[in-house]
């Protein structure tokens, strides 16, 4: 792989979650630093902000993470670590804002009993701000919005209708920072906190359990996360060699190698121009951000 650089430095403070519009050939960074998400074109010219981050107290803004695009057009969606949704109009401007359900009873299902039901999407209570803290976020392939709270450890299912209709809740046993969904319509589920990655499918059921590692990297930590039609690509925040993009086979989840080294904290990941090219942001020393192009080879 080579790479290039794909926006200014110093256009972002802090590039967190990335997304891709293929209709309108965007890409969408979340500046968390900064508390709005960037719009470029495919080639990485800076088009306009999306900023309307008030937080929960006064005087505070809350930091945009995950950022993922309504396969219907004409909006947008971002989590900023409260306890709603944002939803932005293609031109940047807020539409509307809503919360997500919480499973009240559901039990996780731990590492050990692969293929053992996690809890079906079912309804339950609205969670509350104080409870809520939503990060992880994604379309699956049927169109449904995903939104995980790293707080209460459940993935939300709605409908990217006008009042975001609930399909239903599951509960999860690692924090969902970032999601992903396989082409078989699979959820990965990303917890840098956990160490792990999971895969599940739409009913609930663990498939598999991953721990990004390689041979000199006692610990490691995964975050953004997305895949093709064969591969998963993970961003792995450990220190030392294994630092870097980490790609496994999604047929027998086979590890696969650190196809990108890193000299910073790479944090987000998109596929762009049919699976050709991945575009990676990074934090590295001195709180630098870059965010690259990378062609596969």
């Amino acid at each position: 792989m080579y790479d290039t650089q794909f926006v200014k430095h110093g256009e972002l403070s802090c590039a967190n979650g990335i997304a891709v519009d293929t209709t309108k050939a965007r890409v969408l960074i979340a500046d968390g630093d900064a508390s709005r998400v960037n719009v470029y074109n495919m080639e990485g010219i800076f088009l306009f902000p999306m900023s309307s981050w008030e937080g929960t107290k006064p005087g505070k803004k809350a930091r945009p993470q995950q950022v993922a695009v309504d396969p219907t057009g004409g909006s947008y969606f971002v989590t900023d670590g409260t306890a709603v949704v944002k939803e932005f109009h293609e031109d940047g401007s807020i539409k509307a804002t809503f919360v997500t359900i919480a499973p009240s009873s559901a039990k996780p299902t731990s590492d050990s009993r692969v293929d053992q039901p996690v809890s079906m999407f079912r309804v339950r209570r609205p969670s509350t701000s104080e409870e809520s803290k939503l990060e992880g976020l994604t379309v699956d392939m049927e169109g449904f919005l995903l939104v995980g709270d790293v707080s209460n450890m459940y993935i939300s299912k709605h409908r990217t209708d006008e009042v975001h209709t609930h399909e239903g809740s599951i509960q999860v046993d690692i924090e969902p920072y970032d999601l992903a969904v396989t082409l078989q319509n699979d959820i990965v589920v990303s917890s840098y906190k956990s160490h792990r990655i999971q895969i599940i499918n739409q009913h609930g059921t663990l498939l598999r359990s991953l721990r990004p590692s390689a041979s000199d990297v006692p610990q490691c930590s995964p975050y953004g996360v997305t895949c093709d039609h064969a591969f998963l690509f993970v961003c792995n925040w450990a220190t030392g060699k294994g630092r870097g993009i980490h790609c496994y086979s999604l047929s027998k989840f086979e590890y696969l190698g650190c196809i990108i080294q890193s000299d910073g904290c790479p944090r987000g990941l998109a596929l762009i121009e049919n699976g050709c090219k991945l575009v990676v942001s990074q934090i590295i020393a001195g709180l630098k951000v870059t965010v690259k192009v990378y062609r596969r080879r």
